[in-house]
């Protein structure tokens, strides 16, 4: 229970307008190379390519990058994989295919630069770039086709042979119905680096001082833009998912209703942007930069818990990311903005948590307004890389009452089957409260009782027999302090059974030649053994079904014997029954 807090203020909660991203899921890659990286294409989330110059080619293979031999142009623009066999990829003078195993140069009907190529098959693709040239795969060869501009091409998306469209300098915009490229009427006049085009009726198109353009399947139009700087590539997966990135390591999302800007760990242009799907994804860009979008292998540290003991401010962190923060961190303590003091956050696992507190003395401060703002926060001088980093400060407005209750008679447990009592006492009036739960940490179900009280009682109900629990006591009185107990367990007790077992018969019967006295007996929970004598001499156990004793002729003197048989239960519950021989 919380240390009487009137007030928290818990960061995580805090509204962000539309034009936010509330927050960052990209992680600096290490850097392979130190030249610029151009384009970036994922045919999947365990295979992909990065490219820049001729000695900059990178191939992903789903847990890292590798450098990869190729005779390239020496500038490598842009990259289209058909499959994992067969992909093109094409730059400053030059065009280069893929066929599984190594890239090979081809023949390429120009010397000028080649910026974009889309293929829509082995047999049919379009690669554009500078002063308007374009080229078409015709399955054979590349043959160079006049267009309808001289401005440069800086992209081409085909949907398939009979539609596609390009974009480039001047904000030309290109159509081609199948037979024909044709310009189409632009809104602007800004240079267009890059578009996508996720079907006939939804594309982006994106370019200089930040303008966006939307294709709605009727005409291209301008839409609000967060950012005036040049961008230089868009990628989407779904109409509620698009990506795009620029310059000064610009990153926007498209959410389904706004571009927003996203926050970025690195400050360097980024050319390129290929999505996998909503978690995965790739950007790359200047001095070898590469980042990925993946927030659910991203750390998230999120202080969980604020209070009092033993003299000392503890807290609570939790890593509620799904992946490592790799390294320590530092938390902060702040009240009513002084710095009061630090503590050593180690390295935690997806899930972990660690429980830390501050040295500190209460004489130091004043009591301005009858309370005060306790600030503690996570990673607070920035080393980790988060999903969130908006969530790290937890904030709480205690009361200046400086005195916690104590502890004079630590907590007791009193454990039946399905209940437990657990009772404990402190020297100040101060309300009741256990959490508990049937594994650590503790946390998944809290028991209170508000009446302020020096003996403490509360019961937890709706129990499984023989269980172990974990658990912990609070107590908080009326200006907001708390002292909490350390973690304890009990165990219930078994399931009464107060049924005895039941004999159907006691006989005695011939197997194999053999004469044997059979017990038919049941019970409510279980028969966990009979015993049998004779003559009230014990001749044998059995723990088993069928119950039974063979007879040795020894036993047997001549004239009439007591055989009995007794059953016991798992709880220690016994019956007896008798026959004669």
């Amino acid at each position: 229970m919380d240390p009487k807090i009137v007030l928290i203020l818990l960061t995580s909660l805090a509204l962000f307008s539309s034009c936010q991203f509330a927050y960052s899921g990209l992680i600096p890659y290490p850097r392979l190379v130190y030249d610029p990286l151009y384009c970036v294409y994922m045919a999947s989330a365990d295979d992909g390519w990065a490219m820049g110059t001729y000695h900059s080619v990178l191939r992903w293979n789903g847990s890292g990058w590798n450098h990869v031999s190729a005779p390239t142009p020496e500038v490598i623009r842009s990259i289209d994989m058909l499959s994992p066999k067969e992909g093109w990829a094409v730059g400053r003078s030059g065009i280069t295919r893929w066929n599984g195993t190594r890239w090979s140069l081809v023949d390429c009907p120009t010397r000028t630069g080649i910026y974009s190529i889309s293929m829509t098959g082995s047999d049919y693709g379009w690669a554009v770039g500078y002063k308007g040239v374009m080229l078409r795969w015709n399955g054979i060869d590349w043959k160079l086709i006049e267009g309808p501009t001289e401005e440069s091409l800086m992209g081409v998306v085909m949907l398939d042979p009979e539609r596609g469209w390009a974009v480039g300098y001047g904000g030309v915009i290109l159509r081609w119905n199948g037979v024909d490229w044709n310009v189409f009427p632009s809104p602007t006049t800004a240079h267009l680096f890059s578009l996508h085009m996720l079907d006939e009726d939804y594309g982006w198109a994106v370019g200089r001082d930040g303008v966006i353009l939307f294709w709605n399947g009727v005409d291209w139009t301008k839409v609000d833009s967060p950012t005036s700087y040049d961008i230089f590539s868009v990628h989407g997966v779904s109409k509620d998912d698009s990506w795009a990135v620029g310059v000064d390591g610009l990153v926007m999302h498209f959410d389904g209703g706004n571009w927003a800007i996203v926050p970025n760990p690195v400050s360097l242009t980024l050319n390129d942007v290929h999505m996998v799907d909503e978690g995965n994804g790739w950007m790359v860009g200047e001095d070898g930069t590469m980042l990925r979008w993946a927030p659910d292998m991203m750390p998230d540290l999120v202080i969980t818990d604020v209070w009092i003991q033993d003299a000392k401010i503890k807290y609570q962190v939790q890593n509620r990311g799904g992946g490592s923060t790799q390294q320590g961190c530092i938390a902060h303590l702040q009240i009513d903005g002084l710095f009061l003091g630090s503590d050593a956050i180690p390295e935690l696992g997806a899930g972990e948590r660690y429980y830390g507190d501050f040295e500190w003395t209460w004489s130091v401060l004043g009591c301005p307004g009858g309370h005060w703002e306790v600030d503690v926060t996570a990673d607070a001088t920035g080393q980790i890389f988060e999903s969130d980093e908006d969530n790290n400060k937890r904030e709480e407005i205690w009361k200046c009452d400086q005195d916690a209750p104590r502890l004079i008679k630590e907590p007791e447990v009193e454990a039946g089957s399905n209940s437990a009592t657990i009772t404990w006492q402190t020297d100040e009036l101060s309300d009741s409260a256990v959490t508990y739960d049937d594994r650590k940490p503790v946390g998944s179900t809290t028991v209170e009782d508000p009446a302020l009280v020096t003996s403490h009682a509360i019961t937890l109900q709706k129990l499984e027999p023989s269980t172990g629990y974990a658990f912990y006591v609070a107590s908080t009185d009326a200006s907001g302090n708390a002292v909490r107990s350390d973690t304890r367990t009990f165990f219930t007790q078994p399931r009464p059974d107060s049924t005895l077992p039941r004999f159907e018969a006691i006989e005695k019967v011939k197997i194999g030649g053999i004469q044997v006295v059979r017990a038919n007996v049941t019970d409510d929970v279980g028969v966990r053994k009979v015993q049998f004598y004779i003559d009230d001499r014990l001749i044998g156990v059995d723990y088993s079904y069928p119950f039974e004793m063979p007879l040795d002729p020894d036993d047997l003197s001549a004239g009439k014997h007591d055989i009995d048989a007794e059953a016991l239960d798992y709880y220690g519950n016994s019956a007896f029954a008798s026959t004669d021989l």
